[in-house]
């Protein structure tokens, strides 16, 4: 499956249509759980985020200085390393997230995020009751920047 079927799929199966989607919520009924590591007391963790497998539950684990819009992107790519079963992936930098990402498994977690973050069908309904692209990112609790290239990408903005 495509990253966008895996998304779709996860959608589907987990998914309570609340927007902004819950993410802790969706990553529990995929069978994982959400930690926030850094910070003073724990200085050694010095990545974006990464998947932590103990056995073979996984933790999602997402770095204490990212803001509530940073942390939510870094859950929703970090759950599509999972989801896409990159077992082998490594902690997640800047990089990771850029759209020309040079790892593979980073664009595809990129674009399973974005599928998730976003869903097509509340896109959709949200942008025909007319409202602004910067009104979506905030509904839906993404960067203004993921909004647009979604709009984009369905073909809702120019």
């Amino acid at each position: 499956m495509t990253p966008q079927q895996t998304a779709q799929s996860v959608l589907n199966s987990c998914w309570d249509r609340s927007i902004p989607v819950r993410l802790p919520r969706l990553a529990e009924l995929m069978g994982a759980r959400v930690v926030i590591r850094g910070g003073s007391f724990d200085a050694g963790f010095d990545c974006k985020g990464r998947v932590a497998w103990h056995g073979m539950a996984p933790l999602i684990e997402v770095n204490a200085y990212e803001n509530s819009i940073g942390r939510r992107v870094v859950i929703a790519h970090q759950l599509g390393h999972f989801a896409l079963r990159h077992r082998d992936s490594v902690p997640d930098t800047v990089a990771s997230f850029a759209a020309d990402a040079t790892d593979p498994r980073d664009r595809d977690a990129n674009i399973f995020a974005s599928v998730v973050l976003m869903p097509e069908d509340a896109v959709r309904q949200a942008h025909a009751q007319g409202r602004t692209p910067n009104q979506l990112a905030d509904a839906f609790e993404v960067p203004l920047s993921a909004m647009t290239a979604r709009l984009q990408e369905l073909g809702l903005l120019a």
